[in-house]
């Protein structure tokens, strides 16, 4: 056999080119029958063109199957991080299993669980190249969703980059146990770093506007970039030394090797330690020959460990130097924005110096920065500037979306066109407002002073009060208006002056657009514009439902506040003249006894009425609208002739009688003559009459403020003077004022804040056993049912008879917004005290009423021997400020300990917490760090149960740990819950307890006991634990031992009273928050 020498070319010159000679030869015969087929077939080229059609469209028919992803949809960016989190754990897998090999898989990990793993990892990276064949993608700006060019484009650009590491994984999985072909096929996994920087520039777009956001992405990238190169150079140095190894052992001597796995400063014989020592001896060599150039106790033993430490440094010297840089320049990055603000403060202060202003006003203005600097409220201007520079389609799409969301919360913006919305969003005009600055003052528009160009308002950041300023510089307020409410429509679509004024409640930032700049862009769309004019008629017609506007006092949409009859006196001119000067004379309803059988009675009544008629003669001075003068009597003379001498008596005596009638008419009309003179009715007449010319302005509205409010001192000395000496009750937010005055007038043994309604009712009952005098009992209608019990069993007239007058808050009250749960409770008052057998009455908000209303009360229980009570309505007290206000040394205030607690608290744990402003300030606080809530049941009522309902939930869902987010007062309101905590001993039950010593959101007077040792109490009960904190560094501390002990426990915290004025309601509905709750709870 001939065999073939490798040093010589398979193939000689002159075999070369025969073999050229036999190519041209095929080339030619291949084209002269292509050239023949042409010819025999002139329609050869459009059947292959039919041909290559078809299977075009038949490739395209089977793309049109799947749908077509939006590359910005959130559910495909999600989808690409899980890849990317993938892809960047497989970079650090393969230098372990390249250099380590499978031994350290085996030995040190679960073989089982990685395998797993990557084989999962190779499905989901096969199935992201299914999803890449189905999602759009951009050229120059515009989306592309042709199925054909998103097939065409992803094959030949990215495909290789995404099929190449999957094969890649296959061929490792199907190899795994041959080492030969592991090192060449890892490497190629490495070719998803194309998809690695393309998701990197892609979250550089999406976090481009939150700055804390990309810079912590920067700082988090950085920090893998680094452990990725220490990580790969630890592998290799450890290769260096395992294949030095290698080959000692094949000539048989190990123990004379020298390298570092065998001969270190550190431990000799590494090579026998487990391979997670050894890699945490590499990756210690590498950590401190590239930061430090080593410290000498682990080095490079041969050529190939040194070689491999030279590399390493002189590659650690250039990629430090770089991320060093980029550490700085993440780092200028986030003080960049801090230091300006620090320079434009450090400009103004000067200015501020120079010009010697006030120091109020600096602070003012210090705070007006600080606010637009902690809110980001960009330059208005400037970034308007920036949306020009937009083609005019793309403009429109942003002004759409940055302002079309507040055209849809305008009512009567809804019914025009888009094309109409699209041009007044583009009247926008964000303007921000100081603290307590006015925006536009009432009884004036823009012509007649007023600087706020009769504006439409969008409130964005702050508030806004809506108030009228009265003749004595009083403020009365109407409304407190928050983040999304808009005002100022009337005088807007109209041009009438302003009923009310709008002061700024906090620094606001407010969107606003001119009424004549409206005016003016309405003039391009006539059919608008009609619609506008009529909507402008209905509103000077006063129907305000076609704006979705009503009475702020009765919610009626026919008037406004200022033209309430149930707060000013309205007068029906008409109903006054026709009541005060009729002479109509009621008639009833008669029945006759007798039929009519013919016409001689209504003859001889006929002609009585002639004669009289005939015989009055009035004059013309003494005319009056009578029964007789008012008819038109068409009467037949003749018939005069039937009548008989009987009848003709008849008549006599009737015309005798209406005779003194016309007598006593002559005297009541000159009595009116007079009483005509007197008032001078015709001055009267045109004043009520008096009309004024379409669209004038209207009077000043309140010239007449009917409404009046009881002062507290005022009725608490009316009380006295029935004899009531002591008040016992647990306070509520609308008795706050007078709950006030009494506390500061008397003392500890005339008023007691009971723990509970029932409590109070039994503290009353005893006064009244050993006094015989009357108590007063004040409560929210909420607390009815803890008295039912003792009223029904101890204080009713039926039992023991004991007369107590209660004062309730009727909350809910029909008619009046409110929280769900008082609604409930406040339409259904009525039945409550009717079913429990209780005499009641509404007490009036003026005194002559509450006099009445007391004397009526007091004169039931006197002689009924029984509770009585009076409801008392919204505003029904003047404002009175609580001067024995609750004052302790704690740093916090409640929503500044909570946010501390919610920040430390596990995302997983379950959060319960009390009524009142904790609720509210724990669903803020989940809004403010942009949190679902879906871990909180927000127990709006059910004051002092909180603690029971999460009892319920941690003896039934073991696994949670659940806190119980309490109140001082609500706690001592159900004391005896904490005695079923305790003998339950719930393992996962963690109390929280906020102690400000006050029912805060009440009106912030002290609870029943302010010298309370709950932690005393909580242990007596039988809770394994309590702790006590009274500042930041302490709640973290005991809060840290509260999560990490055994439950039962409970931490105090100790707060000072107060929240913050603009703290708003949850803004979902109770079963949004309880469906939500239960969704969690199932996780």
């Amino acid at each position: 056999m001939n065999m073939i020498n490798l040093d010589q070319p398979l193939l000689k010159k002159e075999d070369d080119q025969i073999s050229r000679s036999v190519q041209l030869v095929d080339m030619q015969l291949k084209s002269r029958e292509y050239q023949s087929e042409a010819t025999i077939n002139p329609d050869y080229e459009e059947i292959k063109l039919q041909k290559n059609e078809k299977i075009r469209a038949t490739f395209l028919e089977y793309l049109n199957k799947f749908p077509t992803f939006n590359p910005d949809n959130w559910l495909i960016i999600l989808w690409k991080i899980i890849i990317l989190l993938l892809v960047i754990f497989y970079f650090y897998i393969i230098p372990v299993m390249l250099f380590f090999g499978y031994d350290i898989v085996r030995h040190d990990l679960d073989l089982i669980w990685l395998k797993q793993l990557v084989i999962s990892m190779t499905v989901v990276l096969a199935a992201d190249v299914f999803v890449s064949f189905n999602t759009g993608y951009y050229d120059k700006g515009l989306l592309i969703s042709d199925k054909y060019q998103i097939f065409i484009r992803y094959f030949t650009e990215d495909f290789f980059f995404d099929i190449v590491p999957v094969i890649a994984i296959i061929l490792q999985l199907s190899y795994q146990d041959d080492y030969a072909y592991l090192v060449w096929v890892p490497f190629l996994f490495y070719l998803k770093i194309y998809f690695v920087l393309s998701m990197d520039e892609k979250m550089f777009q999406i976090l481009q506007l939150q700055r804390k956001a990309k810079a912590a992405y920067q700082f988090i990238r950085l920090i893998l970039s680094v452990l990725f190169i220490v990580h790969f150079c630890a592998c290799l140095f450890y290769a260096a030394g395992a294949h030095t190894i290698r080959i000692c052992k094949l000539e048989f001597h190990i123990y004379s090797c020298n390298t570092w796995l065998l001969q270190s400063g550190l431990q000799d014989d590494i090579y026998l330690l487990p391979y997670r020592i050894q890699y945490e001896y590499a990756f210690y060599w590498a950590i401190t020959t590239m930061l430090t150039v080593g410290y000498g106790d682990i080095t490079g033993k041969n050529p190939m460990e040194v070689f491999v430490s030279i590399i390493t440094m002189l590659f650690s010297c250039v990629i430090f130097a770089i991320l060093i840089n980029a550490f700085q320049q993440v780092f200028s990055e986030i003080n960049a924005n801090n230091m300006n603000f620090e320079k434009k403060m450090t400009d103004i202060n000067r200015f501020m110096r120079d010009k010697n202003i006030d120091y109020q006003t600096q602070q003012k203005v210090r705070r007006f920065f600080t606010f637009i600097q902690s809110e980001k409220v960009k330059d208005f201007q400037e970034q308007i500037n920036l949306i020009n520079q937009l083609a005019p389609q793309l403009k429109d799409e942003v002004i759409m979306q940055s302002y079309g969301y507040i055209l849809r919360r305008i009512y009567w913006v809804t019914p025009f066109s888009y094309d109409f919305q699209k041009k007044m969003a583009y009247l926008v005009i964000e303007q921000m407002y100081s603290n307590g600055e006015v925006i536009f003052k009432q009884n004036v528009n823009s012509q007649m002073g007023n600087n706020d160009d009769d504006c439409l308002y969008y409130i964005s950041i702050g508030g806004v009060n809506l108030q009228i300023i009265l003749e004595d510089e009083n403020v009365l307020l109407f409304s407190q208006l928050l983040k999304d409410n808009i005002f100022g429509e009337i005088s807007f679509l109209t041009g009438n002056i302003r009923t009310l004024s709008a002061q700024c409640t906090s620094i606001t930032q407010l969107y606003k657009i001119k009424r004549q700049d409206f005016l003016q862009m309405m003039l391009q769309f006539p059919q608008e514009y009609q619609s506008y004019c009529m909507l402008r008629d209905k509103i000077l017609l006063r129907d305000y439902a076609a704006i979705n506007i009503n009475c702020f006092i009765c919610s009626s949409t026919s008037h406004l506040a200022y033209d309430c009859s149930k707060s000013h006196y309205n007068p029906n001119k008409l109903d006054i003249i026709r009541n005060a000067y009729s002479t109509y004379n009621d008639r009833g309803y008669y029945k006759r006894n007798q039929q009519k059988h013919q016409k001689s009675s209504l003859i001889k009544i006929l002609s009585a009425q002639l004669k009289v008629t005939e015989n009055l003669d009035l004059d013309s001075d003494k005319e009056a609208p009578t029964p007789y003068t008012a008819r038109q009597l068409t009467f037949d003379r003749s018939l005069s002739q039937v009548l008989d001498q009987s009848d003709s008596d008849l008549v006599s005596e009737i015309v005798n009688r209406l005779d003194k009638k016309r007598q006593q008419r002559y005297i009541e009309i000159d009595q009116g003559k007079e009483n005509f003179k007197k008032i001078n009715m015709i001055k009267i007449l045109r004043s009520l009459f008096s009309t004024t010319k379409a669209r004038e302005p209207l009077e000043p509205p309140y010239l007449e403020l009917q409404r009046d409010f009881l002062d507290p001192a005022e009725f608490y000395q009316l009380l006295g003077k029935q004899g009531v000496q002591f008040y016992t009750g647990v306070p509520d937010s609308l008795l706050k004022d007078f709950c006030a005055y009494v506390a500061d007038n008397t003392t500890s043994q005339q008023h007691v804040i009971a723990a509970n309604e029932g409590t109070a009712v039994s503290l009353a009952a005893g006064y009244h056993l050993a006094t015989n005098r009357i108590p007063c009992v004040y409560l929210q209608n909420s607390g009815l049912g803890n008295l039912v019990n003792p009223y029904m069993s101890l204080a009713h007239p039926k039992v023991y008879g004991i007369p107590i007058l209660f004062l309730i808050g009727w909350r809910g009250e029909p008619g009046k917004k409110d929280e769900p749960q008082h609604l409930v409770q406040g339409k259904r008052m009525n039945g409550i005290l009717t079913e429990m057998g209780m005499q009641y009455d509404v007490l009036p908000d003026y005194i002559e009423g509450a006099q009445e209303a007391l004397d009526t009360a007091f004169y039931s229980m006197r002689q009924r021997k029984g509770p009585y009570a009076l409801l008392v309505r919204r505003q029904c007290f003047t404002n009175y400020k609580l001067q024995s206000v609750v004052k302790n040394s704690s740093p916090l205030n409640r929503e500044q300990a909570l946010e501390v607690v919610i920040n430390m608290i596990n995302p997983m744990d379950v959060c319960v917490s009390t009524t009142g402003f904790m609720s509210r300030e724990l669903f803020e606080l989940r809004q403010k760090y942009k949190q679902t809530g879906e871990q909180d049941f927000l127990t709006v009522g059910s004051m002092g149960h909180a603690s029971s309902i999460a009892l319920g939930i941690a003896i039934t869902k073991k696994s949670r740990q659940v806190f119980c987010l309490d109140g001082d007062g609500a706690a001592i309101m159900h004391l005896g819950a904490l005695t079923q905590v305790g003998s339950l001993q719930p393992k996962n039950y963690k109390h929280i307890l906020f102690n400000n010593q006050a029912h805060d959101s009440v009106g912030a007077q002290p609870t029943s006991n302010q010298n309370l040792n709950f932690q005393q109490i909580a242990l007596g009960c039988g809770y394994r634990d309590a702790f006590k904190a009274t500042n930041e560094v302490e709640i973290k501390e005991q809060l840290q031992k509260l999560i990490q002990s055994e439950g039962p426990s409970l931490l105090e915290i100790m707060i000072k009273p107060g929240a913050r004025k603009d703290l708003g309601r949850p803004t979902s509905s109770t079963f949004d928050n309880k469906e939500k709750f239960m969704t969690f709870l199932q996780y």
